[in-house]
């Protein structure tokens, strides 16, 4: 995300081994054990955009009203090498271009 010019504020350590949580730390100063619980106020305090999380964390996008994409390692398709780059790239375009995350966490008309 950074080589093409996305500031990354934090990423999920919650599985990670010490040897990811290492190189984690050269690219990203905030590493969140319970993502859960911090993504919400990391949305808040750094007006972050775009949430790229597991499927359950739609719901804090959605509250937040910010993109999302689901980067799941279950979903059907890969982020893996230069092909999983592209279909990366084209999903993080099609989340930030969706115009439902600005609109979904409104109040409704009759409220």
């Amino acid at each position: 995300m950074q080589d093409i010019g996305i500031e990354v504020v934090a990423t999920s350590i919650r599985k990670s081994t010490l040897e990811d949580i290492e190189i984690a730390k050269e690219y990203v100063k905030i590493l969140m054990k319970n993502p859960a619980q911090e993504q919400a106020q990391l949305i808040d305090e750094h007006q972050v955009d775009l949430l790229l999380a597991r499927g359950r964390s739609l719901y804090t996008a959605i509250k937040k009203r910010v993109a999302f994409v689901d980067v799941n390692q279950e979903k059907k398709i890969s982020y893996g090498a230069h092909g999983g780059l592209e279909n990366l790239a084209i999903d993080v375009v099609r989340a930030i271009e969706n115009p439902v995350f600005k609109i979904a966490g409104e109040k409704a008309l009759w409220e």
